[in-house]
């Protein structure tokens, strides 16, 4: 029982989170952290199409209101809440130099 939980912990620990980018696609299909020499050196090299395509798929990502993402484009989070609104904060005044007039009492 003990051997099991140790190899769940291990394996939970072990897996990727979700919200970490893939810096480089090998070649077998597998994703890896690492980027530049060394990059997938046991599965056959980086796959430069697949690494360029994810990059550009994670650039066009959305986020949903319940805080996850999803691929943009039609139907994108639709068992999400929708795509979250982005509020945008006015623009602050722009100072002019003068100090501010004082109240009249």
């Amino acid at each position: 029982m003990i051997s099991i939980l140790a190899l769940l912990v291990v394996s939970l620990v072990g897996a990727p989170h979700p919200a970490q980018g893939t810096n480089s696609v090998c070649k077998d299909g597998t994703a890896s952290a690492a980027v530049g020499r060394g990059a997938c050196s046991g599965h056959g090299g980086v796959d430069a199409k697949a690494t360029e395509a994810a990059a550009k798929a994670a650039k066009s990502a959305v986020t949903c209101t319940d805080g996850t993402s999803s691929a943009g484009g039609r139907g994108a989070c639709s068992s999400h809440g929708g795509i979250a609104k982005v509020v945008k904060k006015a623009p602050m005044a722009k100072p002019t130099g003068k100090p501010a007039a004082k109240p009249k009492p």
